[in-house]
């Protein structure tokens, strides 16, 4: 799965469209970097949405044993194989404006897509219903 960036069609910003490196797909032109990613994702991995969404990894990345046991969670909670084939998690981050899908970041080397937090809970301080916690 890739995003291309092209000019636009009316001259302004630059287009970006999702393609499948397995087929001849292309998601429609958009505006936006993770709408293209979203669309690519929609036909590469079309169960994406419905996946638990976890907490982004709180610690270092260099404190190997939280690194390890973020990893396990997130596997715990994914579908079988979905990481070690290169499938997206969903991250809830801690900075809510911090909202650009990232590529290669998933522990299998996919995307990870960043989920919008709901406010409700973010006001209350509660946990997120159905996300697991970051270490």
């Amino acid at each position: 799965m890739i995003v291309r960036w092209g000019p636009a069609g009316d001259g302004g910003a630059v287009d970006k469209r999702g393609a499948c490196l397995g087929c001849t797909w292309e998601g429609p032109t958009r505006r936006s970097p993770n709408d293209a990613v979203e669309d690519a994702h929609d036909h590469a991995w079309p169960s994406w949405r419905s996946l638990l969404a976890v907490r982004e990894l709180r610690t270092s990345s260099y404190d190997p044993e939280a690194v390890r046991r973020w990893r396990l969670q997130v596997a715990s909670a994914y579908p079988p194989g979905w990481l070690e084939s290169g499938g997206p998690i969903v991250v809830l981050r801690r900075n809510p404006d911090d909202r650009m899908h990232r590529a290669g970041k998933a522990p299998g080397g996919g995307y990870e897509i960043a989920a919008a937090p709901d406010p409700r809970e973010e006001s209350s301080g509660e946990a997120m219903q159905g996300t697991l916690p970051g270490l």
